[in-house]
C-alpha cells in the first residue's frame, strides 16, 4: 500500500511539474507574439486622465495648454513610451522643471534620430530643425527629452522614456 501511494505522489509532482513546465514556454510564446502597443492622437489636452498612464510612465507631466499631442506605449517587462507635444515657448522652462533632466537643455548632433530610410512618424526629427535635448535618470527610467526650437513661438517637445 505504502508503495502505491508514493508511485501517486511521485507521478502527481511529475505530472504538475510538466504542466508547469509546458504553460511556462506557451506563456513566453504567447508573450513574444503578442504585441503589447497602446498609441493615440489628441489634438488638444483632453479634459478626462486618458494621459495619465503615458505620463507615469515617463516621468513627466504633459502641461495642460499643450496640443498636437502623440503618444506610444509598448512593451511587457521592458516599457517604451513616446510623447510628443506642441507648447507655446514660455512654458517650456515650466515643462522642463517637472522632468528627470539633471543638466540644461543643449545642441546635439541630431541627426542621429533622424532615420536614413525615409519613414516618418510622429517621433520622427525633421533635417534642418533645430534641436535642444537633455537626458535624465531615475532608478529604472531613462528619458530623453528633444525640443525643436526652430519656430521661436511654438515649440515642440519630444518624449522618450524607457523603463527596463
Amino acid at each position: 500500500m505504502r508503495l502505491h501511494f508514493k508511485k501517486i505522489v511521485t507521478g502527481l509532482i511529475v505530472l504538475t511539474a510538466i504542466i508547469f513546465f509546458v504553460g511556462l514556454v506557451l506563456l513566453i510564446q504567447f508573450s513574444k507574439k503578442f504585441d503589447f502597443t497602446s498609441e493615440n492622437y489628441f489634438p488638444s489636452y483632453p479634459m478626462s486622465d486618458q494621459l495619465e498612464l503615458y505620463e507615469s510612465n515617463s516621468e513627466i507631466i504633459i502641461p495642460a495648454d499643450a496640443s498636437e499631442i502623440y503618444v506610444y506605449s509598448s512593451g511587457l517587462n521592458e516599457l517604451s513610451t513616446r510623447i510628443r507635444f506642441s507648447i507655446n515657448s514660455d512654458k517650456l522652462d515650466g515643462f522642463i522643471e517637472n522632468t528627470l533632466c539633471a543638466e540644461p537643455l543643449s545642441e546635439f548632433d541630431a541627426s542621429i534620430y533622424i532615420p536614413s530610410n525615409g519613414e516618418t512618424n510622429p517621433w520622427t526629427l525633421k533635417e534642418g530643425s533645430n534641436y535642444k535635448r537633455c537626458i535624465g535618470f531615475k532608478e529604472n527610467t531613462r528619458q530623453t527629452i528633444i525640443v525643436d526650437i526652430t519656430d521661436p513661438n511654438n515649440y515642440i517637445v519630444f518624449v522618450f522614456a524607457s523603463v527596463y
